[in-house]
């Protein structure tokens, strides 16, 4: 009598949607509950992940960023990458398929964090590793363009102009060219000034295209001036190492800065002799610790100095033998690398 009780004050609608119910549990398969909750979870892991891509900082002031917010956003990036793997990029919408915007959305967010954890990686790195990134990147263009370089790294932020400026490795190394062009005599002041007490390393090039460094532009026809102009400066007294690269006739402006070097110059490198230079690393030899040099002639008059301790040569196969009688006071070397080039191509070997 309950039954019928319970039955008979049960209202139509309820008992409709108990008879559906009963219905659609007929119809469907044994595993459409665990399928139901798993897009339920998949939906809400997308929802949580896109409502946090916000969260998301910009660097602007290039400060270093706490550990902590790092570890934020890495584990953000995770959250959106699997919420990214759980979405499809295109999606069915009025019997047409359209890219699917939470896709596109979760994809932006991972790009986003991967930008901001490379910058914070970057940022964290020690004073020394950023000035040997930045040197790299000065040295990778032309040297007509290694000014701007450096000017542009002075604007990028505080912590930044503050490396170019403050450390004196940086402008240790002064490139002249042998090309046409104006004078940059007050960069080479900043990098006389801004050294400080550092050897500077002076490369002597023929014309632009070559790495490395500073650099002064000058024309063939203001050689004189430019040694004028050199003779009021401490250039030649602060060199510890010349690299000369250019091969011309007369050799003026190395020979000069052989010529007016001071205690400081130990490490000499030449591509080719001239009876110029020559008598100026003749000159030089007590004092020379390491030189990177081609082999003299045999019938020029060359001896090695008594305090050469490395020494890195370039040579025929048939001057060894009259290389090895130059050696005779060369009583301290600790290291010789002889690279022994053809005749033809005067390809090393």
């Amino acid at each position: 009598m309950s039954f019928l009780a319970n039955s008979l004050s049960s209202s139509p609608t309820s008992l409709r949607s108990r008879k559906s119910s009963r219905k659609l549990r007929g119809k469907l398969p044994r595993d459409s509950l665990p399928r139901m909750l798993c897009f339920k979870e998949k939906c809400a892991l997308v929802d949580r992940a896109l409502a946090a891509k916000a969260a998301v900082p910009s660097i602007k002031d290039n400060e270093p960023v706490p550990e902590d917010e790092r570890g934020r956003i890495r584990a953000l990036r995770i959250q959106c990458r699997m919420a990214f793997t759980r979405t499809r990029p295109s999606r069915m919408l009025r019997k047409k398929r359209s890219p699917n915007p939470k896709h596109s959305a979760l994809a932006n967010s991972i790009a986003g964090c991967d930008a901001f954890l490379a910058h914070a990686a970057l940022l964290a790195l020690p004073n020394e590793i950023l000035l040997e990134i930045f040197m790299f990147s000065r040295d990778a263009v032309d040297i007509d363009q290694q000014l701007k370089v450096v000017l542009s790294m002075r604007m990028v932020c505080r912590l930044w102009s503050d490396i170019v400026r403050e450390y004196p490795h940086f402008w240790s190394t002064v490139t002249i060219a042998l090309c046409s062009g104006r004078a940059l005599r007050r960069f080479v002041s900043l990098s006389l000034e801004r050294s400080r007490s550092l050897g500077l390393h002076v490369r002597l090039v023929r014309t632009s295209g070559h790495n490395n460094s500073m650099h002064v532009a000058l024309g063939a026809s203001t050689s004189r001036a430019v040694i004028r102009w050199l003779q009021d400066t401490q250039l030649p007294a602060r060199i510890s190492r010349l690299t000369i690269e250019a091969f011309t006739l007369d050799d003026f402006l190395a020979v000069y800065l052989l010529s007016h070097c001071g205690p400081e110059l130990q490490t000499v490198e030449i591509r080719w002799w001239t009876p110029e230079l020559r008598a100026a690393i003749m000159r030089l030899n007590n004092q020379l610790i390491t030189m990177d040099v081609p082999s003299p002639l045999v019938h020029h008059h060359f001896q090695f100095g008594s305090v050469l301790r490395k020494l890195s040569v370039r040579m025929y196969t048939s001057a060894a033998v009259a290389f090895c009688a130059r050696m005779e006071d060369a009583s301290v070397l600790e290291e010789l690398r002889i690279t022994f080039v053809d005749k033809l191509n005067r390809a090393p070997n």
